[in-house]
């Protein structure tokens, strides 16, 4: 209330707010109003909003800190490159010439200079609602001392705490959770072409991002909402979802295609998104013995042999989504001209 207060007048729509902060909500298990003095109602309309107008403090203090924090043009020269580099020149053989060849592309950033130079340094802030994650350039000391100053910000500026269970010190080599993906750097990624500096073009280093789909909460995902259980061995079994076999078959299948579309536009950029076939075909035999058991037929091949493989509804022609392809797809050359989706 107090930074909106800074910048609006109008007291009825600083009263709306104020009301809508002590409304409190319904509890779903037990239909009881509660109510807080703390923090934004969770699911309400407006909390996105108000969370962006309370951290926009923090954004300000990031950027500030951001710009103190950064120095260095550029790194120096990593010295293992140089020694490689000076002894493969001065090497008599080519068969001694071809081994330090191979070691030097196997040192760490040779292009990108020393990784341990101390007088560089960068970081970068990136935050979605009230979840952050801030990239270091660094020392490791620069990182613990980057997460208690944002600690501090955040209980100064905006009254927040900062969560230490989730709130890790991480090497980008380890990979950290954010926004439902798993993120981490590569060693190394040949799948990029580059030119040689004499016209051609050849297949060069890149150090790139991986991100993947979280696979195993995926699959407790549907642990959870009775689509999937384990046999004595641990093993995932698909299973037929008791609460929808009263629904018609359109609306199971509409479903089961509502579950498949939101996985796949979500996890479309997801490193590993072939993966994502296994959770297609454990939601598509769950609608099978899903509408097996609406129809009592008894099992999945039944479901198969009676409505087709893509278990159409006899109605409606609706038919459960299974996609052509599951390849992953990168647009990381962003120099290159991309298609238009429009197309």
């Amino acid at each position: 209330m107090k930074y909106l207060e800074e910048v609006i007048a109008d007291v009825a729509f600083l009263n709306l707010i104020h009301n809508f902060l002590r409304a409190g909500h319904i509890d779903p298990t037990t239909g009881r109003l509660i109510r807080s003095n703390v923090g934004i109602p969770q699911g309400g309309v407006l909390s996105p909003i108000l969370c962006n107008i309370v951290l926009h403090k923090f954004d300000e203090f990031m950027a500030s800190y951001i710009t103190k924090f950064e120095k260095g043009k550029k790194r120096r020269h990593n010295p293992e490159y140089q020694r490689l580099q000076y002894l493969r020149k001065t090497a008599k053989t080519q068969r001694d010439k071809l081994t330090l060849l191979q070691l030097k592309r196997n040192v760490p950033l040779p292009s990108g200079g020393d990784p341990q130079d101390p007088n560089y340094k960068r970081m970068m802030y990136v935050r979605y609602a009230d979840d952050f994650v801030i990239l270091v350039i660094g020392s490791k000391d620069d990182a613990t001392m980057t997460k208690l100053r944002a600690k501090d910000a955040l209980a100064r500026l905006c009254g927040a705490e900062l969560s230490e269970e989730k709130t890790l010190i991480t090497h980008m080599g380890e990979g950290f959770n954010f926004l439902g993906s798993f993120i981490r750097k590569l060693g190394k990624n040949t799948e990029f072409l580059g030119s040689t500096g004499i016209g051609d073009k050849s297949r060069v280093f890149t150090r790139r991002l991986q991100m993947n789909a979280p696979m195993l909460k995926l699959i407790a995902n549907l642990e959870k909402a009775g689509m999937l259980k384990r046999n004595s061995l641990k093993q995932c079994i698909p299973t037929s979802c008791t609460k929808l076999t009263n629904l018609s078959h359109y609306d199971i299948v509409s479903f089961y295609n509502f579950k498949i579309n939101g996985i796949l536009n979500f996890y479309s950029f997801a490193s590993n998104y072939s993966s994502i076939a296994t959770i297609v075909w454990y939601l598509r035999l769950s609608c099978a013995l899903t509408l097996a058991r609406k129809n009592k037929l008894g099992t999945a091949r039944k479901a198969f042999q009676k409505f087709g493989s893509y278990l159409e509804d006899p109605d409606t022609a609706l038919r459960i989504i299974v996609p052509k392809s599951t390849k992953a797809t990168h647009h990381f050359q962003t120099k290159k001209e991309l298609p238009d989706p429009a197309t």
